[in-house]
């Protein structure tokens, strides 16, 4: 167990140093630099941040469960509207609530500080959206189920699904790091010394340029 923890400490702490290199290069191959990332968590943002673009979506920073991400994303353009409450919880980050009629979605802002900072990033990144090109992000976590992937499948943009299982499904990536479990860790912690992240396994790049 110690072992394996100083060896994480290790590639981790190296990778640091080597990461921006690695970085530098993938920017110089971005094309498509006015892409829209819509994700379900803080992978899409560190997507964007590593290959240098600009954050054309409100999705940095948080989490949204499988289902209500699913249900932001089939009406994309409508929850830009929605009507944002802040409410009470445990977490010791903003918690919001978006209202579209019935529909409702809950968005966890947990690198945010206040709710005010969280309501300006959202709105002021949601007004960025190029709905002409973008990308969504997706992972195995917070409640996927069959639905909600038959729902995936269904969606009008470009997308890619991070998973722990393989799925018989196209735009899905079997992440093997996290063979055997219930759902994917962390895809942006480093699994080489030479920076690499586990989310890089996949041609981040091509897809995004495609």
């Amino acid at each position: 167990m110690i072992f394996w923890r100083v060896k994480r400490r290790i590639i981790a702490e190296v990778a640091e140093i080597i990461a921006p290199i690695r970085h530098k290069f993938y920017r110089m191959k971005v094309i498509n630099k006015n892409v829209s990332i819509i994700s379900q968590n803080c992978l899409g943002g560190v997507i964007s941040h590593d290959l240098g673009l600009r954050f054309l979506s409100p999705t940095v920073n948080l989490y949204m469960t499988s289902s209500d991400f699913m249900l932001f994303v089939e009406n994309l353009r409508l929850f830009k509207d929605a009507d944002m409450r802040f409410i009470q919880s445990d977490r010791n980050y903003p918690v919001a609530e978006c209202f579209l009629g019935e529909k409702k979605i809950t968005i966890y802002f947990v690198h945010y500080h206040s709710c005010e900072e969280a309501q300006k990033k959202w709105r002021e990144r949601y007004t960025r959206i190029n709905y002409e090109n973008v990308r969504v992000v997706m992972t195995d976590r917070d409640g996927l189920t069959e639905d909600i992937l038959d729902r995936f499948e269904k969606l009008p943009y470009k997308k890619i699904l991070f998973s722990a299982k393989i799925l018989d499904m196209k735009d899905t990536i079997f992440v093997k790091e996290f063979s055997g479990k219930e759902q994917v860790g962390d895809l942006i912690s480093f699994s080489t010394l030479f920076g690499k992240r586990v989310y890089e396994k996949f041609n981040i790049v091509k897809w995004i340029n495609d």
